[in-house]
């Protein structure tokens, strides 16, 4: 038997330090992780306070459908789970985003969200922050999803941005075919075809887009 010695650098205090191995992250490397799958759809909500629309002191306003341009509350359709996996504040001056969730109207989750003054925060949650199978893993009952921003400040009117993103599971055998839009225009709500992103509104005539978020037929 033959036996060698010798030392080597300590690196850390009582835990492996892995600092020197950052090479391994790589840019762009968690949003991918984030791509909604095969099986999922992605519901991205947010609110946009620009210098003429800003949130003004004590003034609570909801989180807007970027697909549809609907406020929520946001009704989940049936055979379907969801899961809350991100969310990103930059502003201006104190807020917060306050995500509820009820489950056949009884309320279930009241998550805050705080994000720092003059900064931005900004988290993907490879750990789930909440999902609605763990209550209901065969999507049996009516979940309605709300996120409310509220000016925190004293007397400053809020600019900023904030944003939602839910992902959604089919469980059943459901399929949506068609969603229902809000007009940018002139307010008029109709329904389009599920993956439809160029819109001619009925009601006024002129045009505007929506994004159409993942693969999976869900709205």
């Amino acid at each position: 038997m033959i036996i060698e010695r010798g030392t080597c650098a300590q690196e850390g205090i009582g835990k492996p330090d892995y600092s020197r191995q950052i090479f391994h992250i790589t840019r762009g490397e968690t949003p991918r992780l984030m791509e909604p799958r095969n099986e999922e759809k992605q519901k991205v909500f947010a609110i946009f306070l620009s210098a003429a629309d800003p949130l003004l002191v004590g003034t609570p306003r909801h989180m807007i459908d970027m697909e549809t341009f609907l406020p929520t509350p946001y009704t989940v359709p049936a055979g379907y789970t969801f899961e809350l996996r991100e969310w990103m504040g930059s502003c201006n001056g104190a807020i917060s985003i306050i995500d509820t969730a009820t489950m056949d109207g009884e309320p279930i989750i009241d998550i805050p969200i705080f994000p720092a003054p003059s900064s931005c925060v900004h988290e993907y949650e490879q750990i789930i922050a909440f999902g609605s199978h763990f209550f209901d893993p065969k999507a049996e009952h009516v979940w309605v999803f709300d996120c409310v921003i509220t000016n925190l400040e004293a007397e400053n009117s809020i600019q900023g941005v904030g944003q939602i993103s839910l992902y959604l599971h089919k469980v059943g055998t459901a399929e949506m075919t068609e969603k229902t839009v809000k007009c940018k225009h002139c307010g008029h709500e109709f329904k389009v075809p599920l993956r439809q992103t160029i819109i001619d509104c009925p009601s006024c005539g002129k045009r505007f887009a929506v994004p159409f978020y993942g693969r999976a037929p869900v709205v």
